[in-house]
């Protein structure tokens, strides 16, 4: 099966073992840092994918302009600077390394915590001024305090481990995490009206999504109790700087430990020079041991990608992220069909890849690439893609397909256009077996696995029976499609392969035998 992924470019500073990792199963990479978004553009063009951390971004113009990228890859936790609702509407598969980084950003939120009410840095800085300022840097304790942890994903849950050490109070919120899964790691589930007056320490654990955009505000603040600390080292729009300095400037918050901020490099000056702020450079994944697992996570998930074997860390196909392979050889299948259907290629042909449901949205492009791979092949063109014959062919990504047989949800589709004739082919994947659903407006109603020897023919409704004769012997079972216009498809399981079909091909409109 020809592989999806050949050329990798790495935007940004990574360990080298991405590189080495990707080179070693057969990917050409190139590493070029520090890119203009222009040059970026333009560079993007040449490559099947891109790996970057935080100083480049994959905005919706780089999708939408380099139509040969198939994965984005950010080595990290998060996905903010990849454009995720465009490269999913426009069929690429974006991946992250969410486990490699959580327990260096927990010890790093630990580390926040301890120095922030502790005052460790002002401490710091007066003796190296020669002061012994005892009284004046007293701090709190934390054993009988209350710490609130906003997010109980896999950092949160490792935060809660380590404080728990401390003997602290610990309660949360996290609303796709249950009252009793929030108990099993010890951590009291609160709504947020309940949190923000019981907490003495905020520690925040969620994604940047619009429902968490300056989340932290001054509404929020008032709700707080005097002294609250607040301790960020998730993202930075989550809390609105402002108002984080005016409870700072009020008192209401006592002190804050931020890693992150809504620009970075931040140029809030006033923020971060406050004496009851405690900075760090977005330093919470960054440890020599986490940047060598991000850098290693993303590049074994790229190239099995490219190999087709396995599809993991993705945002935006976790179905086809279960069953790749199957995916695979659906798309496989249905250009095999388009192939025999269309005949001889023409610059007339265009060819339509869609992907339906949120299972697949990202995986529209690399589909699209063993479509065409297969369509190739099937007319002896040595070609990389149908591109390269002049043809046009997109892919994109749909929320419904009305072909899909009841209780299916993910789909795969392919409308092949030539002259004035055109067919469309729908299929999807049932645990690990590559279904066929139907053809243009017929449906078959359950599905049918594509698997073993097959045959499929369109003919009148009336003569949908006729071939069996020649087939008797050979059929081990078929299905038949709804009928739309008289005609109707028939799928045929065959015990062998026929070495001679030549018979039913005067029977129908259209005939073709696959194994699979």
């Amino acid at each position: 099966m020809s592989s999806p992924v050949k050329r990798v470019l790495i935007s940004d500073v990574i360990d080298p073992c991405c590189g080495q990792i990707l080179r070693e199963n057969g990917l050409e990479v190139d590493i070029k840092v520090g890119l203009s978004h222009d040059d970026l553009k333009q560079e993007v063009k040449k490559y099947d994918g891109i790996v970057l951390r935080s100083g480049s971004m994959v905005t919706a113009d780089i999708i939408r302009e380099c139509t040969d990228l198939k994965v984005a890859a950010f080595a990290g936790t998060g996905t903010d600077n990849i454009d995720v609702k465009v490269a999913s509407q426009e069929g690429v598969i974006v991946m992250n390394a969410p486990g490699a980084n959580t327990v260096s950003t927990a010890e790093h939120t630990c580390a926040m915590i301890c120095t922030v009410v502790r005052n460790i840095p002002k401490a710091n800085k007066s003796m190296k001024e020669g002061k012994w300022e005892t009284e004046k840097l007293t701090g709190i304790r934390l054993q009988g305090k209350t710490l609130a942890i906003i997010g109980l994903g896999a950092i949160g849950r490792e935060v809660a481990k380590r404080m728990k050490v401390f003997q602290m109070t610990l309660i949360g919120y996290d609303p796709v995490v249950t009252k009793q899964q929030a108990k099993e790691i010890g951590v009291e589930w609160c709504t947020l009206s309940e949190i923000w007056s019981r907490a003495d320490i905020i520690t925040l654990h969620l994604p940047a999504i619009p429902q968490t955009f300056e989340m932290i505000n001054d509404s929020v603040f008032t709700k707080c109790r005097r002294g609250v600390y607040l301790v960020n080292v998730a993202r930075g729009a989550i809390v609105r700087e402002r108002s984080l300095l005016k409870a700072l400037r009020s008192g209401k918050c006592a002190a804050a430990a931020l890693d992150v901020f809504h620009e970075e490099p931040t140029h809030n000056k006033e923020l971060i020079e406050h004496p009851n702020v405690v900075a760090t450079p977005h330093l919470g994944a960054n440890t020599f041991e986490a940047q060598i697992r991000v850098a290693a996570n993303v590049a074994n998930q790229i190239a099995d990608l490219a190999k087709c074997t396995k599809l993991s860390g993705t945002i935006n196909c976790r179905e086809m992220q279960g069953h790749f392979k199957a995916w695979c050889q659906l798309a496989d299948n249905l250009g095999q069909i388009i192939a025999t259907y269309i005949g001889e290629l023409s610059s007339q042909t265009n060819v339509q890849v869609m992907t339906f449901g949120n299972g697949v949205q990202g995986g529209a492009r690399v589909m699209k690439h063993m479509i065409e791979r297969r369509i190739c092949k099937e007319q002896n063109q040595h070609l990389n893609s149908l591109k390269d014959l002049g043809l046009l062919v997109t892919a994109s990504h749909g929320d419904v397909c009305t072909q899909l047989p009841s209780g299916v949800d993910n789909g795969l589709k392919v409308v092949v256009t030539k002259g004035t004739r055109q067919l469309s082919v729908v299929g999807s994947v049932r645990g690990s077996d590559a279904i066929l659903c139907g053809f243009d407006a017929d449906v078959f109603a359950h599905g049918v696995t594509l698997l073993g020897h097959i045959l499929v023919y369109r003919c009148k409704d009336t003569d949908a029976f006729f071939p069996f004769s020649a087939l008797s012997s050979s059929m081990s079972g078929f299905a038949t499609s709804t009928s739309s216009d008289g005609h109707s498809w028939t799928l045929v399981n065959l015990k062998n392969p026929l070495d001679n079909f030549e018979p039913i091909r005067s029977l129908v409109d259209f005939v073709m035998q696959m194994s699979v």
